[in-house]
């Protein structure tokens, strides 16, 4: 998972850089996508609000953000978990689709030896 830091422009950035990251899984919907990519989008405006908020002092606006980002970031480290257990349902679901073909070869090959026997 990430490492937190107390800077919290340091936190939105590194929240930014991970939904960089989930936005290449291979697997999203479009839709998935597209919220990954608006969200990049909106949290990238909200760190430069940030840093400004940062420079001018801590007051209950700042408070906001910071606790706004720790929950995005529990929200990332739920998705990151959810979209790899997705990965490895499909990684899953290829493995026994190819034991089925195999066995569905295995099957079709039987059927030929036992018509060749029959037809002797």
């Amino acid at each position: 998972m990430t490492t937190i830091t107390t800077d919290p422009v340091e936190q939105l950035s590194a929240v930014i850089s991970r939904l960089s990251n989930l936005s290449t899984y291979p697997g999203l919907s479009d839709t998935q996508l597209r919220q990954i990519l608006d969200q990049m989008h909106n949290l990238s405006g909200d760190l430069i609000k940030l840093a400004t908020q940062q420079l001018q002092a801590t007051d209950a606006q700042y408070n906001d953000y910071m606790t706004s980002v720790a929950a995005v970031t529990k929200a990332l480290d739920t998705a990151e978990t959810e979209i790899q257990n997705i990965v490895n349902t499909v990684a899953g679901v290829a493995a026994v689709t190819a034991a089925i073909n195999g066995l569905i070869q295995q099957g079709v090959q039987l059927v030929a030896i036992a018509a060749k026997y029959a037809a002797a």
